[in-house]
């Protein structure tokens, strides 16, 4: 395990490749349709919370200082589906240049957290809600930060336009879900970090990438969808 001090400026990209999880199975691919989807979202789920929490560990947090959602959007395609990601701009105050799912703080004024991601995703990158349809919820997530984010799984018609927001975002792209749900592509990373132990996911590259490093919260919450799909594998559509 390396010592961040080993790391120059704590590069995520510079840290070794711990181990993936290729001993998991893929998904079936019936489960990465809207009907399979859906009967997933519908069905009960025993998947514990916090089994993807693979951030900073033994780490006692206290209330979540800020609330927040994102929108997993899956986009229909010809050949399969795709998942919206977003880079965030490189002005940015926090997390500059990184790969995020659109989304952002939950006001005060928002009737719900679902309200939350479509507008967030709207204002980001000009998702109009009438091309989205609310699947579920992921289990909610905490960052090392201190924020609770709740990520929003919806299907997408893709008949949108696209407008980015500079001010919050550089560019769009899709990554293909299989690729996603494949656990061989989980790459699990640990580093120790002013005395604690910090591990996270990252995800192996792609040529959908073009270039950009998909880490920490948002690789958690791709391995979030994993977990909370594979734990209906075996039920029959």
């Amino acid at each position: 395990m390396l010592k961040l001090s080993t790391v120059p400026d704590f590069d995520p990209k510079m840290v070794p490749v711990l181990k993936t999880d290729a001993h998991l199975p893929s998904l079936d691919s019936k489960r990465l349709t809207l009907e399979g989807l859906e009967h997933c979202f519908k069905s009960p789920n025993s998947q514990d919370k916090g089994t993807w929490q693979d951030d900073f560990e033994d780490l006692t947090k206290g209330y979540p200082k800020q609330k927040a959602a994102v929108l997993i959007g899956l986009v229909r395609r010809a050949d399969n589906l795709g998942v919206l990601l977003t880079q965030r701009a490189a002005h940015m105050r926090t997390h500059s240049g990184q790969v995020a799912f659109p989304g952002g703080k939950v006001d005060h004024s928002d009737p719900s957290i679902e309200f939350t991601a479509l507008r967030e995703a709207q204002e980001e990158v000009g998702l109009e809600s009438r091309h989205v349809k609310i699947l579920g919820r992921l289990p909610d997530y905490l960052t090392f930060s201190n924020i609770c984010v709740s990520p929003v799984v919806a299907w997408v018609e893709p008949d949108f336009e696209l407008k980015i927001n500079p001010e919050e975002v550089a560019g769009v792209f899709e990554m293909p879900l299989p690729f996603l749900m494949n656990p061989s592509h989980h790459q699990q990373h640990r580093l120790e970090y002013k005395g604690q132990i910090r591990s996270w996911y990252s995800i192996a590259p792609h040529p959908a990438m073009q270039g950009a490093f998909i880490w920490g919260a948002t690789a958690s919450m791709i391995r979030g969808l994993y977990q909370f799909l594979s734990s209906h594998e075996a039920m029959t559509l």
